[in-house]
């Protein structure tokens, strides 16, 4: 970012041919609505412009969850204005005038942690910690890496996650259990998928004759945690009736059994997830539920927002399979790594998963290569229900040409649900039925 335009035309034109993608601004106003819309791993931005200079942009990149590695540009350099930027969250302060060359050996610094890193290892890294399980190297994903880290060491905090389908929310609560407390239990309790007249005997637990059927003592998901964690998915669609009980739980530290007079203390921590936003004014959870369960917030980025993190990744998904299935493919081709990041990835990193997956599967060399990356695709993308590609009857003369009913439900069924990632809510919306129905319809046909 610069106000000067012949320099924004030398970096774009230096970044680009090194095989960035490069957006550009020319004030500090443009700069920040963008970085609203998207996420970047990189900014350049010149100290002294126009409207909105560089320290304005600075203070405002706090508030963003996942700040681009920054490198500001100046005159001249000087020592104190340079320790307030570090200190501000800049990773680096170069005088101009300045080279390509320089500016990329910084930021493949900044981003690996050694001069003379690629910025897309085709290897497997050791693991330090729980937290290098979430994989990737881009600013967004070492932010929540550090974040995990951070959070890990307030055993009581409430965390609550947010991000799409896909994107490896589970994956963040493990983590963070494992750095808390990892030789307590890990309770993981889907909120969609437990129907409303059960959901608080199996979170509260229940004692024995507090609703018909109930025989014994039932011991909650909440109690069953112990010192552990309990980790609460797709907590947007909690039924509303039982939002305050869990409040007070977590206000209190403390909950009852379904039909119980004891107070029984609430040792664990919980962490819960959502691919929905929470406090706005149609959501259905309520505003103290939400800032409670919020006492930390980490955001799971989307890999569209990921573009450096793909091909990686998909190579680490590969070889994983491999380990699993010896004789698959191991490797991608370059061809095939410019397929994959050619693709949106609605579904992110369970999507990238099950195609390379089902590459590997139909692949026949030791390399993956575009046309089977192609194939797999066309095939997944047959039964995606938001394609329209549903099975249908065929119209053929005789009666056997017809498939039954029942076989076509199951078949758009099992379509939308996979074609939507296993999200409950987005399946039932793309096939116009209620999210209930759809989960009887799943147990139905063996899916839950």
């Amino acid at each position: 970012m610069d106000d000067d335009p012949a320099i924004v035309r030398y970096l774009r034109h230096g970044f680009e041919r090194r095989g960035y993608r490069v957006t550009t601004a020319t004030d500090g106003v443009d700069a920040i609505e963008l970085l609203r819309k998207q996420s970047f791993d990189g900014l350049v931005l010149d100290l002294h412009m126009s409207e909105m200079d560089g320290w304005s942009v600075i203070q405002q990149l706090k508030c963003f969850p996942a700040a681009p590695l920054t490198i500001l540009l100046s005159g001249y350099i000087d020592v104190p204005a340079t320790v307030t930027a570090v200190r501000a969250g800049v990773y680096d302060v170069v005088e101009k005038p300045v080279t390509i060359d320089d500016l990329d050996r910084r930021f493949r610094k900044g981003w690996q942690g050694t001069d003379n890193a690629d910025p897309a290892p085709r290897h497997v890294e050791p693991l330090r910690d729980a937290a290098d399980r979430i994989l990737g190297e881009t600013q967004g994903v070492r932010h929540v890496r550090n974040q995990v880290r951070s959070v890990a060491r307030f055993p009581d905090l409430s965390v609550l996650i947010m991000g799409e389908t896909g994107t490896g929310k589970e994956l963040v609560a493990e983590a963070i259990h494992k750095l808390t407390h990892e030789e307590q239990p890990f309770a993981s309790f889907n909120c969609a998928a437990i129907p409303e007249a059960l959901f608080e005997s199996e979170l509260f637990g229940h004692e024995p004759g507090s609703f018909t059927g109930a025989r014994g003592t039932r011991v909650g998901l909440l109690e069953s945690a112990g010192s552990g964690s309990v980790f609460l998915d797709e907590v947007g669609e909690m039924p509303l009736a039982l939002q305050p009980k869990l409040l007070r739980a977590l206000e209190t530290r403390r909950f009852r059994r379904l039909g119980g007079t004891r107070d029984i203390p609430l040792r664990a921590r919980v962490i819960s997830a959502t691919n929905r936003v929470l406090d706005q004014s149609d959501s259905e959870m309520r505003s103290d539920l939400y800032f409670r369960l919020a006492g930390f917030t980490i955001f799971t980025l989307p890999l569209r927002e990921r573009f450096a993190d793909i091909e990686p990744l998909a190579l680490h998904l590969l070889q994983a399979f491999a380990a699993r299935y010896p004789g698959v493919p191991t490797q991608l081709s370059q061809a095939a790594g410019d397929v994959l990041r050619q693709h949106d990835w609605p579904g992110n990193v369970r999507e990238l998963k099950l195609v390379i997956e089902h590459t590997a599967v139909i692949a026949g060399g030791a390399v993956i290569e575009a046309e089977d990356l192609q194939r797999a695709m066309r095939q997944r993308s047959s039964h995606n229900p938001q394609s329209g590609k549903f099975p249908v009857f065929n119209s053929g003369e005789h009666q056997s040409d017809v498939r039954g009913l029942r076989d076509v439900e199951r078949d758009m069924i099992v379509a939308a649900y996979e074609g939507s990632a296993h999200n409950l809510s987005l399946a039932a919306r793309s096939l116009g039925i209620p999210r209930s129905t759809l989960r009887d319809k799943l147990r139905k046909y063996g899916f839950r």
